[in-house]
């Protein structure tokens, strides 16, 4: 039962009856706030995993604009190894031939 006057019409003591429930005004109030504390903490998490991936991004972005990066370009024309990431991500060649793929988020953003 949802008693949504003020005052209430329906009194407390219905709850105590089995399969019934009470819910007013004051409850549903509680169950938002509870829910709002809950949604925010899960957003702060989004926020921080959002900042982790912006940060990987940025350096991605400075290390391609390095001063190797023509050289890497020459290489990959010449058909070489070059790594596009330091050695922690594909080689040129690999990434190229579509032998290394992305991850979830690479494949979300795409």
């Amino acid at each position: 039962m949802i008693d949504l006057a003020m005052p209430r019409d329906i009194d407390a003591a219905v709850h105590k009856l089995n399969g019934v429930y009470l819910y007013d005004l004051d409850s549903l109030q509680n169950m938002a706030e509870r829910t709002l504390a809950l949604r925010k903490q899960e957003s702060e998490k989004c926020h921080q995993l959002i900042e982790h991936h912006v940060q990987d991004f940025q350096l991605w972005i400075e290390r391609t604009q390095s001063s190797n990066f023509p050289s890497m370009v020459v290489e990959l024309q010449r058909g070489g190894k070059t790594s596009l990431t330091d050695g922690r991500g594909p080689s040129a060649s690999q990434f190229w031939r579509r032998e290394w793929r992305p991850t979830p988020l690479a494949r979300d953003l795409a």
